[in-house]
């Protein structure tokens, strides 16, 4: 928990540097160089969404509009820190779920979902918009690419190691490595009480933590920031480098 502490408090010390370049570029990773056509980091959300880049990626989850609207409110109050962008959406999502009552719409969802995610992950997401809706659209993605693959989107088993590692791999492809392992452990950045808790396949919360945190680390591992990039290395290409993770024992689950 200290180590991703450590890095968001680097990201927010480092959110308003320079960005990135729109043409074809090179940016540093923690073991090598990573290049792609197209830095999400010197795009905007609108033009994440229709980037030719990223044609493949379903664009339909609700969260991409809060997402909007945390960039909206970045650019309309430059003084503003990420923490307070965090709470301010928190209570807006708030107000518009008791505003409309209870019911499963879209708007409660979106409310779950903010309420779901980690501060950690909260932190992430108002420090980088464009890549917090890449990160949206791959999760949706490794949701799909899983039920293709493996027939199912399970807890705790094979197809819950397929989707960790497919996601974490994608993320690398469409973001950036580095970025995929902030916002993935980011994603398991849970309290002590949490950790204790039984999930709903009757093992720990703790468990489940070590096994994602081990899968999504080997899904960044199909990608190699020496030799792949976004046009010679597709979907595809990842989804059979996991595969073959998975036959091979180097994923790990917690029951068949």
């Amino acid at each position: 928990m200290r180590a991703i502490s450590h890095k968001i408090s680097l990201v927010l010390l480092c959110s308003g540097l320079a960005h990135a370049s729109f043409a074809e570029e090179q940016y540093s990773d923690e073991v090598g160089v990573e290049r792609s056509i197209a830095s999400a980091e010197a795009l905007t959300v609108s033009e994440v969404l229709q980037h030719p880049d990223f044609d493949a990626l379903p664009k339909t989850n609700p969260m991409i509009q809060v997402i909007i609207e945390i960039e909206a409110l970045k650019a309309g109050n430059p003084e503003m820190s990420d923490r307070q962008l965090v709470m301010i959406i928190g209570q807006r999502l708030k107000h518009m779920n008791r505003a409309r009552g209870h019911a499963r719409n879209s708007v409660s969802s979106v409310y779950d979902q903010w309420q779901n995610l980690t501060t950690a992950e909260q932190i992430l997401v108002a420090t980088h918009p464009a890549n917090a809706a890449l990160t949206y659209m791959t999760k949706d993605l490794a949701y799909e690419l899983t039920q293709t693959h493996q027939g199912r989107n399970g807890l705790g088993d094979p197809s819950d190691a397929f989707r960790h590692a497919i996601w974490n791999a994608i993320m690398s492809r469409y973001i950036s490595k580095s970025w995929a392992e902030d916002f993935a452990t980011a994603h398991e950045d849970k309290t002590e009480d949490e950790l204790n808790q039984t999930a709903a396949d009757g093992y720990s919360e703790r468990e489940h933590k070590a096994m994602d945190l081990h899968n999504n680390e080997q899904g960044r591992d199909c990608w190699s920031v020496w030799t792949d990039t976004i046009i010679t290395t597709s979907d595809e290409d990842l989804v059979e480098r996991v595969k073959e993770k998975l036959s091979q024992d180097k994923l790990i689950w917690l029951h068949p």
